[in-house]
């Protein structure tokens, strides 16, 4: 059977629970109670400072409202706390790079708190205060990361909408075939909108870990 390589970008804060647990051995998000946190801080913003947030951008404010909701569509997929992986090494880079803090969720939640912060004292920092572990990763240093994960098998694997992924994996096989390395690595290549879910933890001697390197302007 023919195996797939596949990538996950994230961020060094991560590493120490993964090299214990495994890339998917604990669910941070329900670990920590990130989005019970999320939606706090949410409410606090729409409700309290709603004259301030209305004046933020209507994409931005309904990226938060899905989140909130973990909606899952068929274009773009809100749920958060598995690990998703893609096929495109240039994608998991631009994830670890854009998203500091490791993961889209956490990465949003520094900005609600940023919101917050800037326009009502210290309320954020007062609910942030009853997440300690959360408090402690987003004041950690990082630095981007990608792990690449080899030899992967469709029961290693879900499709993203979390469904069996024995069809999907062989599309993704074919579809691979038929691109150049030079296509491969072309930038927003149609490999960027294929993702999987991992379906089972990976202990990190099945990890490659690859460092980003930032460009600076």
């Amino acid at each position: 059977m023919k195996k797939l390589t596949l990538y996950h970008g994230t961020n060094s804060r991560f590493l120490d629970s993964i090299k214990q647990h495994g890339l998917g051995g604990i669910n941070i998000v329900a670990q920590m109670n990130v989005l019970p946190l999320f939606k706090e801080l949410h409410q606090l913003a729409s409700s309290e400072l709603k004259k301030e947030y209305d004046f933020v951008p209507i994409t931005y404010r309904w990226t938060i409202n899905s989140i909130c909701n973990q909606s899952a569509g068929s274009q773009i997929n809100w749920q958060h706390g598995d690990v998703y992986l893609t096929p495109s090494v240039n994608r998991a880079m631009s994830f670890a790079v854009q998203n500091k803090y490791g993961s889209e969720l956490f990465t949003y939640l520094k900005s609600l708190i940023d919101f917050i912060d800037k326009h009502s004292d210290a309320r954020a920092q007062a609910i942030l205060a009853k997440y300690p572990a959360v408090n402690e990763l987003l004041n950690q240093e990082g630095r981007p990361i990608v792990f690449e994960l080899t030899d992967l098998v469709p029961s290693d694997l879900l499709d993203e909408g979390g469904l069996p992924a024995d069809t999907f994996f062989q599309e993704t096989l074919h579809y691979l075939d038929t691109l150049s390395d030079e296509e491969k690595n072309e930038k927003d290549n149609p490999l960027d909108i294929i993702a999987f879910r991992l379906k089972q933890p990976l202990a990190f001697d099945r990890l490659i870990v690859h460092e980003v390197k930032i460009k600076n302007n």
